[in-house]
């Protein structure tokens, strides 16, 4: 099926087959964000990975602001996340349940 664009001086025709789906990039869209999504996820057993080396790197529950860059490297995560971690187990230990990072 073809349909025409007729303007002053030109006469553009359009194959309709030529033209992209739209609804496939979307759905390759959708894919990709869940990938990074999956890929942002971590693990219970990495998570408490990070935390053990956290808590090797404390001092009174202290951690110095190098201590999480270099366990976010040595993971491959993002400092933010090593922090999350560490915000997480103390909100337990506050409450005074047992910790669940």
């Amino acid at each position: 099926m073809e349909f025409g664009v007729y303007t002053d001086g030109f006469d553009v025709t359009f194959d309709e087959d030529e033209l992209p789906d739209s609804d496939d990039e979307q759905d390759q869209k959708t894919q990709q964000e869940v990938a990074s999504n999956t890929a942002n996820n971590l693990i219970q057993k990495q998570r408490q990975d990070i935390y053990e080396d956290l808590l090797r790197h404390s001092s009174n529950g202290k951690l110095k602001r190098s201590n999480t860059t270099l366990i976010a490297t040595k993971y491959g995560v993002h400092v933010r996340t090593v922090q999350r971690v560490w915000q997480r187990a103390k909100k337990c230990k506050a409450q005074g349940i047992p910790i669940d990072v």
